[in-house]
């Protein structure tokens, strides 16, 4: 148990008595201590909205997992791994609604995602899926050649000072996002906090040695589950040889081809959704010509 007040944190005496290896003590001590930020700080300014507290809270406690680990253990190997498990969280849950019960609802119900079909959606959509809508917004801001996130981090900070001691909405919330990228993003908030769709990509590529000596890869992605206007960017990254990886951005909308390269050396393999980018299933095909 724990719950946040205005310049108070309690937290049941279990949750230092029991520290898992997978971090997942660690996020819920941090979440708490997020509420002075997100709820209590800058208040959600409806039942729709609540996501700006519960999912800020925490997505913060999993990027204090990841700094944490990045100390302590020069690896981000934690951080990853419960991605992976609450990915596979929210799209499992997906599967089990879709064919034996009611679809889960999108962020935007806020409260109303809990029913007597629907028992644990509010703890999976509001804190979990909403939790990766920040993580995707992040990977968004992420310099690809440094993997430096300090955009997203600035984002959070000037979005908090803004609308400190008062209420803050997703539309608020859009606002601010597209005057700090000058950009839209009407469409990221229609496909994640609005909707309901989560895309399975399948994803292909073949590797070929130019007559110049240099390689190419060839990438081929299609998508199953989301309408074929759906889109998202997505890394991939290229592994080579003592462990070096470089990545890319690459939006995938409907059916996409590309090319990655050429390299010099020879990739040792190709990771569609690298550093797990995107909220999504991936299937891997043999590349056909």
């Amino acid at each position: 148990h724990g719950e946040a007040f205005p310049g108070l944190i309690h937290l049941s005496w279990q949750t230092f008595q029991m520290t898992r290896n997978s971090g997942d003590d660690e996020v819920f001590r941090a979440h708490e201590v997020a509420h002075q930020w997100w709820g209590i700080g800058v208040d959600f300014a409806t039942y729709h909205d609540q996501w700006i507290s519960e999912a800020f809270s925490e997505y913060c406690g999993w990027l204090y997992l990841h700094d944490l680990v990045k100390k302590e253990e020069d690896n981000d190997d934690k951080f990853y791994d419960l991605l992976e498990t609450r990915r596979k969280e929210i799209t499992g849950n997906r599967k089990f609604l879709l064919g034996d019960g009611q679809k889960a609802g999108p962020i935007w119900l806020g409260y109303r995602t809990l029913s007597s079909d629907t028992q644990g959606d509010y703890r999976l959509i509001i804190y979990q899926k909403g939790a990766w809508v920040l993580h995707m917004i992040r990977s968004m801001l992420t310099d690809t050649e440094t993997l430096d996130d300090s955009r997203f981090r600035q984002l959070l900070g000037e979005f908090y000072r803004k609308y400190a001691g008062s209420q803050a909405s997703t539309a608020h919330f859009i606002s601010f996002l597209e005057s700090f990228t000058g950009e839209k993003w009407d469409w990221f908030f229609n496909q994640w906090v609005f909707g309901t769709d989560i895309p399975t990509y399948i994803f292909s590529h073949n590797i070929a040695q130019s007559p110049s000596g240099e390689y190419l890869v060839s990438c081929r992605v299609s998508q199953e589950d989301a309408p074929q206007d759906f889109k998202m960017p997505v890394f991939v990254g290229v592994t080579f040889e003592n462990d070096r990886i470089e990545v890319y951005r690459q939006l995938v909308d409907g059916e996409t081809t590309f090319e990655i390269g050429p390299f010099s050396e020879k990739p040792k393999n190709i990771i569609f959704n690298h550093l797990e980018s995107v909220l999504c299933e991936t299937k891997s095909e043999k590349w056909q010509h």
